[in-house]
C-alpha cells in the first residue's frame, strides 16, 4: 500500500497526535479500529471487520506512520449499534416526518424519549448515535445494517457495518465528538425493526 506523508508544520504534527490519542482510547473502550482511506470512507485494508483492532502498538505503528489515514469502527466487534441520522439531499423537499433524520429520530421516540448517548457529528451536518448492542439469544440474528428501515433520512450500522472515527476527515470537513455520555443501552424500540441480517450489506459505511 502506498502512502504519503503529510506533516507541512509543527501544527499539523500535534493535530495528528491529537487524532491518535482520541483512536487509542476508542480502542482502551474496546472498540475495534481499522486504516480507512484518506479523505474518504472506504477500507485501507481487505477483511477490515475480521482484522479491526483494539492492539494500541499495531494502531499507533500505522497512524503513526499514515498520518493522512482516516480511521474505521467497526460496530459488530465492537458491540455498537450506530443511527445514522442524515440530513435531506440539496434538492429534496423536506419529508413530512421531519426536516433531518434528528428531528424523524426525535418524533419517533415520542414521549419515550432518548437517552443521552456518545454521539458524533459528521461533515454534512448529520448526526451518528452510539448504542450498546444487546445480548441476543442464541440463533437470533444480529442487529446489522437497514437503510431507511427505521424511517427516511434513518440508517442503522452494525454487525457487518463500520462508521468513521471522530477526527476522520473527508472532503467537506471532520467527525467532530459532540456528546461523550458513555454509549446508551439500545432502546428495544429502535432494535427490533433493526434486525437484519449483517451478509446483507456488508460494507456499508457512514
Amino acid at each position: 500500500m502506498n502512502t504519503h506523508r503529510h506533516h507541512n508544520d509543527d501544527t499539523t504534527s500535534i493535530a495528528d497526535r491529537v487524532r491518535l490519542a482520541g483512536w487509542l482510547d476508542l480502542a482502551a473502550r474496546g472498540w475495534h479500529l481499522f486504516p480507512v482511506r484518506p479523505d474518504r470512507k472506504a477500507p485501507a485494508i481487505r477483511a477490515w471487520n475480521d482484522r479491526a483492532t483494539t492492539d494500541p502498538d499495531q494502531l499507533a505503528r500505522f497512524f503513526t506512520a499514515h498520518p493522512e489515514h482516516n480511521a474505521g469502527i467497526a460496530c459488530g466487534p465492537s458491540r455498537l449499534l450506530v443511527i445514522d441520522c442524515d440530513m435531506p439531499k440539496v434538492g429534496v423537499p423536506s419529508h413530512p416526518s421531519g426536516r433531518d433524520g434528528a428531528e424523524v429520530l426525535a418524533r419517533l421516540a415520542g414521549r419515550r424519549g432518548l437517552p443521552d448517548t456518545w454521539t458524533v457529528a459528521t461533515p454534512s451536518g448529520g448526526r451518528h448515535l452510539y448504542f450498546r448492542a444487546p445480548t441476543l439469544p442464541a440463533g437470533a440474528p444480529p442487529l446489522g445494517n437497514t437503510g431507511k428501515t427505521l424511517g427516511p433520512m434513518l440508517d442503522t450500522r452494525g454487525a457487518g457495518g463500520q462508521v468513521l472515527a471522530p477526527g476522520s476527515r473527508l472532503p467537506n470537513g471532520a467527525y467532530e465528538l459532540i456528546d461523550d455520555s458513555d454509549p446508551a443501552e439500545l432502546p428495544g424500540w429502535v432494535g427490533r425493526p433493526a434486525v437484519r441480517s449483517a451478509r446483507s450489506d456488508p460494507l456499508s459505511a457512514c
